[in-house]
């Protein structure tokens, strides 16, 4: 017994580790665990994509305890030993560069161990972007792998994801991966912050509620955007355009020859909203009488009216307005419409069958039907037609008999703006009816929409080139101005930036991107909002400014459009021939919606006739573009780019000594080859 406790006693006094301590001498203190250590790493340098070993001690035998971290980077453990892990690099396309790696056990760290990384060769390549400030770089290749060099400085970039198709109901789902080394600071406050801090009060109650007329016209776009596309489809390719045809007839057949005189009246022939044709089912047929007559216009109205005071006033104001300005103004910028009735007049009616079919049908305050441009011919179906230039005005109703009540106020204060829109349509439908290969909805819409403009230039003493701001656009304040000829353009143009509507609600997400501007029935976060219309006319707007000049004005550019024989886009192109491919015109013009106005933009980011920057300092916040923002870090971001619009990312900051993007479909497989990628350096 006394052997025995002298081994124990000799036990103690050599590990007291095992006898506990002085407090609990039956209890024994833990071991320290060890701190993971790494001494090699294979291959060298490792590879982006593919997988890696490291080699050292005191590893988990369990993959999922241990942590491996590539600066800030958490990578993936596959297998594990106490002296090996095996890793998959993530993939990416930074160019060869030291990085830093950590193994975590248990809460133990071990040591930085200094790694090189190597880009996949079988990746994207690298290129290396070399901007000054205001620059844009085009990229179309299947693959990017974009290297962003800020050498430690601030430096930011806009990047555009953009499609270039040609089908609005086609998407492309395309991942953007922000690829960073080194230490990141934030981004400096370029984007919606400081466009925030520095906007004013914007509008309260939605872009339009301080201006009746202004609300009024949006909701003629809404009605007559889908009214566009029946009006247009029975007539293209068909055969029979006028063109001429009219020394082919006997003078008993022209439906207005210039001859009546005032207090005369006629039937006409009124194409019913919505129908899908020109035949006789589609055809209403009223009494009208002539009220004003003028070198340049004839002004009719449907005996059935509601009755108004004093229209007579009304109308012979509009046919002033008419022939000195709209007529004078168009026949400049976009050449003079037919005449294939050989009156030497534009006819407009009056009549309140439209005033009934908006109430069934959509809303739209005006129209020119394509049919007109075509000879009544019962058998071949085409008997909406009054065999001219024509244009169908709904009916001022105050009292709201045959519609929706309409004074005669919010009458006059639109009408010049859907004149001036509508005359447009009279000159292109006429001098393509020959041919029949109509312009596509989206460039004519696009265009009249210009037209709006252009007017209102010379009715206000305005004009191209004058870097106009927010308080022109929109004709501050509202009440001012009883037309507001600038308002829709830019109040459609803001909803593909995603204005939702009302300044109190957030914008809606997904826009512009996931938004089309060359189809009317498609499902978008836009709502199906005519975009034809603003988005078209900013492309025009911008093409003008800036080729207008090259091409020996933006008046042959405008009546090239008209004269070519070709549509959408095709159209759009060859009035452009000799300044460059469309799709770097839409590049160019894309970046424009953001940089216009901002320090360093280059031409080909810039409008002169407005500033895009000081529009949108006043409107609210919501109304305008919003690039998605990130710093020099590591970031992932997947989006749903629709034709043919563009994805906004504003990535930038500063201490960053390299950072890379990787674009690529969500699989990382090659993008097709109507996506094309785009840089501005902002700063």
């Amino acid at each position: 017994m006394q052997r025995i406790a002298r081994s124990i006693i000799f036990l103690c006094l050599g590990y007291a580790s095992a006898c506990g301590s002085k407090d609990n001498p039956m209890k024994a203190d833990p071991p320290t665990d060890p701190t993971p250590h790494i001494t090699s790493i294979s291959p060298d340098p490792i590879v982006e994509g593919q997988t890696a070993t490291l080699t050292g001690t005191d590893f988990s035998p369990t993959a999922s305890l241990n942590t491996v971290a590539m600066d800030d980077v958490t990578l993936v453990v596959t297998a594990a030993s106490e002296t090996s892990l095996t890793v998959t690099m993530p993939e990416g396309c930074g160019p060869l560069r030291t990085t830093n790696l950590t193994v975590t056990v248990g809460g133990r760290a071990s040591d930085l161990f200094s790694a090189t990384v190597a880009p996949d060769p079988a990746g994207p390549a690298l290129q290396s972007v070399s901007l000054a400030v205001g620059d844009q770089v085009v990229y179309r290749q299947p693959r990017y792998c974009l290297d962003l060099p800020t050498n430690g400085t601030a430096a930011q970039y806009l990047l555009g994801i953009q499609s270039t198709g040609r089908d609005g109901n086609a998407t492309r789902e395309i991942t953007v991966d922000g690829i960073a080394t080194g230490s990141v600071l934030a981004p400096r406050p370029e984007g919606a912050a400081a466009r925030a801090a520095a906007s004013g009060t914007g509008l309260p109650t939605g872009l339009y509620g301080q201006n009746p007329a202004s609300a009024l016209l949006r909701r003629h776009r809404v009605g007559h955007d889908a009214l566009m596309t029946d009006l247009i489809r029975p007539v293209r390719g068909a055969a029979g355009g006028l063109g001429g045809l009219s020394a082919q007839r006997a003078p008993s057949r022209v439906v207005v020859n210039g001859t009546e005189m005032v207090g005369d009246s006629v039937e006409l022939r009124v194409r019913r909203l919505g129908a899908s044709d020109c035949s006789a089912a589609s055809t209403i047929t009223v009494t009208a009488e002539l009220r004003v007559k003028t070198a340049g216009s004839m002004w009719w109205v449907d005996v059935d009216n509601p009755p108004v005071p004093l229209l007579d006033d009304s109308l012979q104001a509009l046919s002033v307005l008419f022939d000195d300005q709209i007529l004078a103004t168009e026949n400049a910028e976009f050449g003079a419409a037919t005449d294939i009735d050989e009156n030497g007049r534009i006819t407009i009616l009056i009549t309140q069958a439209i005033n009934a079919d908006t109430m069934s049908v959509g809303q739209t305050l005006g129209f020119v039907n394509p049919c007109d441009f075509f000879d009544r011919d019962d058998a071949s179906g085409f008997v909406a037609t009054n065999e001219g230039e024509f244009f169908y005005s709904i009916a001022p109703d105050p009292s709201g008999t045959s519609g929706e009540v309409l004074s005669v106020g919010d009458w006059m204060n639109v009408m010049p703006i859907i004149i001036a829109h509508e005359f447009t349509h009279i000159i292109q439908t006429s001098r393509r009816a020959v041919s029949t290969n109509f312009m596509d909805p989206f460039v004519a819409e696009g265009q009249a929409t210009l037209a709006e403009e252009v007017v209102g230039h010379a009715m206000l003493g305005n004009g191209a080139g004058q870097n106009l701001g927010g308080n022109v656009a929109f004709n501050f304040p509202p009440e001012d101005q009883a037309n507001p000829w600038y308002f829709a353009a830019f109040a459609d143009l803001v909803f593909y930036f995603g204005f939702p509507g009302s300044a109190d609600d957030p914008r809606v997400e997904g826009t512009p991107q996931e938004c089309t501007w060359i189809e009317d029935d498609v499902e978008d976060p836009c709502g199906g909002r005519p975009l034809w219309y603003g988005v078209t006319w900013s492309f025009l707007r911008w093409a003008s400014d800036l080729y207008g000049p090259a091409l020996g004005g933006e008046d042959v550019f405008q009546k090239a459009l008209i004269d070519g024989d070709l549509s959408g886009f095709d159209n759009l192109e060859e009035a452009l021939a000799g300044q460059g491919t469309l799709d770097d015109h839409l590049a160019n013009w894309a970046a424009t919606l953001y940089m216009d106005g901002r320090p360093g933009a280059s031409p080909n980011n810039s409008m002169s006739t407005w500033n895009l920057l000081d529009v949108s300092q006043q409107v609210a916040e919501a109304a305008w573009l919003h690039p998605v923002e990130h710093g020099f870090i590591n970031f992932s971001e997947t989006v749903t780019v629709r034709d043919p619009s563009t994805s906004y990312f504003l990535v930038g900051g500063s201490g960053a000594p390299n950072h890379s993007l990787r674009i690529t479909t969500t699989s990382g497989a090659a993008l097709d080859s109507d996506v094309q990628v785009w840089l501005v350096r902002t700063q």
